[in-house]
């Protein structure tokens, strides 16, 4: 049995979150459904974290365990040609099978994207809160 690590990226506008759920439209879920279909089999994936509906990732660690000779090299490949084009495999490797996505996170980053005013082209991964930013607060966030 192999182990294998995907990181992913995916625009969270059109999910449901990550984790699978019944009648939802998960990252999860659609990522469990093209690996099972590309692999010939069953698989489940254990992500490193979950995030909520409308949310987006860069860099969201997978993995899962498969008996397939697939070569870790047309991962990929063959996985972006079956995702939707809001869902993509930026890298696989094949990892010690102890590895678990979730269990072997060492960290986790976060970024909030605010806007000082409306901006079409940015409206789906910033927020704008309407009214003036506290600039002092916020460098003190920081």
């Amino acid at each position: 049995m192999r182990r294998i690590k995907l990181v992913v990226a995916y625009d969270g506008t059109g999910f449901d979150g990550w984790q699978r759920q019944p009648e939802w439209r998960t990252v999860q879920g659609v990522l469990e459904e093209a690996l099972s279909a590309v692999l010939a089999e069953e698989v489940k994936v254990s992500g490193a974290g979950r995030t909520d509906a409308g949310c987006h990732a860069r860099g969201q660690v997978a993995s899962f365990a498969t008996d397939a000779a697939l070569p870790i090299h047309a991962f990929e490949p063959v996985l972006d040609q079956r995702l939707p084009y809001d869902l993509r495999v930026r890298s696989a490797a094949e990892v010690d099978t102890d590895f678990d996505a979730r269990r072997s996170a060492i960290g986790r980053r976060y970024a909030y994207r605010l806007l000082r005013e409306d901006d079409l082209l940015f409206a789906r991964i910033a927020w704008n809160p309407r009214r003036p930013l506290h600039e002092p607060g916020l460098a003190r966030a920081i």
